[in-house]
């Protein structure tokens, strides 16, 4: 039998209000031994919550009953809406552990139960953990949608479209003893997996859009030294996370930002400034910044206005670069006016509404196609990708003397398609995932 967990819900510290969270078979005990009389399920009720010991009172609060299989869990619920005072916190917490088969919940479980009881699966799993994580406007709908079961859904259809082309060729089977294994079956098969490997490689391609909204557009800014890379970093995290100096090459590794761009997550990644050296350090800063361009959605090449023009290096072409001119309070005005990229200035404040609007508009591919992704993150292109695979075996495969060896390729694609929804195999990544949830989820 499963222990009854409890955790508090909300965030530690002095609050109004804390929500503790309890789920198990014991929940009817703690009811009778902390409340004494019973409540009415899904009805929220004013109460007096006793020690189980010492029936001393410890609060009077709404508690709130949930029996099973009707619940989050799908277990036994309870919810205690307490006052929010470490005092009070810890008399609840102390007056659980005295009831026998109580526990403190690890991260997760409860989360973790409601899947094992199929209260939820394993795509919506990953769309609350990334709720919980979100910052951005994006992120939050994005996340809002996985919950909603878009994967789920999306998945069970091309599942089930499978399922259907694997029954006709089970038939085509059975009956070709009889010389019964018509032409027009196997081109109706061969059809259908043509079909869903064009659907699933469609949303392969979007894939790309749903992890910038979900881990960020990456942005590297990159120069010479005393280009104004540090200065331009501090100015868009609006306070002071780089040191600036006169010194050339005070940066030596590559330090990172996240910021939020009309309701988009922007990551900056301020580097090394890059020119000739022989000294070791700064070779490694310098290769840190090659590195970290390659992996960038874009890249900020600066240069202070008037200086002499440096073209930008072959490591940094991997994707699309902005030209950026800084120091432009220093800079005559008509000298300003024959240079053709972005004019910033980290004492006034210049340009940097411009550089914002050029920014959503290279991740504007991206963002724009946010509302139709459906797949967000490596392990459900990992699955997707897998299933592709399988599909296009079972294509090549597809005819009368190879059905069994088709059917076997299918079979794989949808095994592939259950991990995504996590109907089969999901043991290996079930603690990664719940290890990201707070105690109360």
């Amino acid at each position: 039998m499963n222990a009854t967990i409890y955790a508090f819900a909300t965030p530690d510290g002095r609050s109004a209000l804390a929500v503790l969270r309890a789920s198990g078979p014991n929940c009817t005990e703690i009811v009778q031994k902390m409340i004494g009389r019973s409540l009415v399920a899904r009805q929220a009720t004013l109460a007096r919550i006793c020690d189980p010991v010492s029936a001393e009172l410890l609060d009077q609060a709404i508690v709130l009953w949930h029996p099973g299989p009707s619940s989050f869990t799908g277990e036994d619920c309870l919810e205690f809406h307490v006052h929010g005072s470490s005092a009070v916190k810890k008399a609840l917490l102390k007056s659980l552990s005295r009831i026998e088969g109580c526990r403190f919940a690890e991260p997760g479980e409860f989360t973790r139960r409601a899947f094992q009881n199929g209260k939820t699966d394993l795509s919506r799993l990953e769309g609350v953990a990334d709720l919980l994580e979100a910052e951005t406007e994006a992120q939050r709908r994005q996340a809002v949608a996985q919950l909603d079961g878009r994967a789920s859904n999306q998945c069970n259809d091309w599942r089930n479209q499978l399922l259907d082309i694997m029954a006709l060729l089970e038939a085509s089977i059975d009956f070709s003893d009889e010389g019964d294994a018509p032409r027009e079956v196997i081109e109706e098969a061969r059809l259908g997996i043509e079909k869903l490997c064009s659907e699933i490689k469609g949303h392969l391609g979007a894939i790309s859009s749903g992890e910038v909204i979900r881990d960020g557009f990456k942005v590297v800014i990159a120069g010479p030294p005393n280009a104004g890379k540090s200065s331009l970093l501090n100015l868009l995290a609006r306070r002071d996370v780089a040191i600036v100096t006169e010194v050339a090459g005070t940066t030596r590794d590559v330090i990172e930002v996240s910021v939020d761009i009309g309701g988009f997550l922007v990551r900056f990644f301020d580097t090394a400034g890059i020119r000739e050296t022989d000294d070791t350090v700064e070779l490694i800063g310098i290769e840190r910044a090659l590195l970290a361009g390659k992996a960038a959605d874009l890249v900020l090449w600066l240069l202070p206005a008037g200086s002499v023009e440096m073209a930008v290096p072959a490591g940094l072409l991997g994707a699309p670069v902005i030209p950026i001119y800084t120091k432009s309070d220093l800079c005559e005005e008509f000298l300003l006016r024959s240079l053709s990229g972005i004019k910033v200035s980290a004492i006034t404040g210049r340009g940097l509404e411009v550089l914002f609007e050029r920014i959503l508009e290279a991740g504007r591919g991206a963002w724009d196609n946010s509302n139709s992704v459906i797949f967000v993150n490596e392990r459900q292109r990992a699955s997707l990708e897998e299933c592709m695979q399988m599909l296009e075996n079972s294509l090549e495969s597809v005819s009368s003397e190879f059905l069994e060896l088709t059917l076997e390729w299918l079979r794989a694609g949808a095994q592939q398609l259950g991990r995504i929804s996590g109907r089969i195999g999901t043991e290996d990544i079930l603690g990664a995932i719940f290890s990201r949830f707070c105690m109360g989820k």
